[in-house]
């Protein structure tokens, strides 16, 4: 099993009360899913993103990451998975603007073990995924919002995750750029054999997938596997 998620709870401090975010989230998904996590706003699905990712811990329950039991890790083996296990792709791209194209994909290697010589030919090679290889020279500026897109996730390939998490990525997309960007995941999940999880609250996004796990006032209120 890739990820165990077993009685989650989440509860964040304002001011002198405290909110649920996450009521008790037991989950489980496999390697080589395609999945969408839906639901609407104040759902829980950002929280659900950021405990998946390492980037958040649990108030209560167990997370099982590839075996690991996830709590029990210190804040540098968290940076280790976080950089060598889990691509992350964020609707706002989080592109820096000065860096060409091939230098914002490298981004990832600089807190890599990575050998010097190997990190510019996988990120051409994820950038040829995206069908990007003759923009490695141009700026984010230089581009369109669905090339930015694409360039987000040829950085989320090139330290050959496990897992990509993608933080509604057609958010800021019109809906023929978005379904382009659809076509790259579901492109990528049948070739790279790469876990998928998409966070959205588009039915449309969702159809592409292979599993859509609804969320509703922090609990799973469905599990979907298509046909």
């Amino acid at each position: 099993m890739l990820i165990s998620l077993k009685n989650i709870h989440k509860s964040y401090t304002i001011g002198s009360g405290s909110y649920l975010a996450l009521k008790g989230v037991n989950l489980q998904i496999e390697k080589s899913e395609f999945v969408a996590i839906m639901g609407p706003s104040g759902s829980g699905k950002s929280t659900m993103l950021h405990i998946l990712g390492c980037l958040d811990t649990p108030s209560e329950g167990t997370y099982h990451l590839n075996g690991k039991n996830v709590g029990t890790l210190n804040d540098n083996e968290l940076s280790t998975i976080r950089n060598s296990q889990i691509g992350f792709v964020f609707q706002s791209f989080n592109l820096l603007p000065k860096f060409s194209v091939l230098d914002n994909t490298m981004l990832p290697f600089l807190y890599s073990d990575v050998p010097k010589n190997e990190r510019k030919k996988r990120a051409v090679e994820s950038l040829e995924k995206v069908g990007l290889g003759s923009k490695l020279d141009n700026k984010p500026n230089q581009l369109s919002g669905g090339q930015i897109q694409r360039v987000a996730i040829a950085r989320s390939l090139v330290m050959k995750p496990n897992i990509i998490l993608a933080d509604e990525p057609t958010g800021n997309l019109d809906t023929k750029t978005g379904d382009e960007v659809m076509d790259i995941f579901s492109r990528i999940h049948s070739e790279e054999k790469a876990t998928i999880i998409v966070i959205t609250h588009e039915p449309e996004i969702a159809e592409y997938t292979d599993r859509t796990i609804m969320l509703k006032d922090g609990l799973i209120v469905n599990d979907t596997k298509s046909a």
